[in-house]
């Protein structure tokens, strides 16, 4: 299905919408534009190796790199968060690194991708518990991306 636009939307809409959500969480504002740049390379012909710039109302900019073009011994995801003068990078889920203005703390996580705690807020959201009030962000990137996408292939 990663490959195949028709089953699943392809590696872009189906699983790197997941980094889309992931951003738009951390930001918490709404997200205002999104483009898509894909790698211009005939032995990738799938427009699947794609440089993602995201822009929110709160000003802040994100960039997602998704690529298959990479060593596969290289840490397969990670994220960078710049903010007020830190830098948190995180690896694979599983390691995480803060920079400040004064030391560096390492963490060792329990890989986690929220899954767990997704169907968990699903069923309270089914039953009436909760409220989803995240669903539209949700829609919104996946809207834009699509958007995006249709581009990449017009061009």
């Amino acid at each position: 299905w990663v490959h195949d636009e028709a089953a699943g939307g392809g590696r872009i809409l189906g699983e790197a919408c997941h980094f889309v959500d992931l951003i738009q969480y951390l930001d918490g504002s709404h997200l205002e534009d999104l483009t898509v740049t894909a790698a211009s390379n005939n032995a990738y012909p799938m427009n699947d190796n794609v440089l993602i710039t995201l822009r929110f109302a709160s000003g802040a900019i994100g960039n997602i790199v998704y690529s298959s073009m990479g060593s596969k011994k290289y840490p397969k995801e990670q994220l960078r968060v710049l903010s007020n003068g830190s830098v948190y990078e995180m690896d694979n889920f599983i390691r995480l690194k803060k920079y400040g203005s004064t030391k560096s703390v390492k963490e060792k996580l329990k890989q986690d991708k929220g899954i767990h705690a997704e169907y968990e807020y699903i069923c309270k959201v089914l039953r009436g518990q909760e409220k989803n009030t995240v669903i539209a962000d949700a829609f919104r990137g996946q809207e834009l991306l699509i958007k995006a996408m249709q581009k990449v292939k017009e061009s």
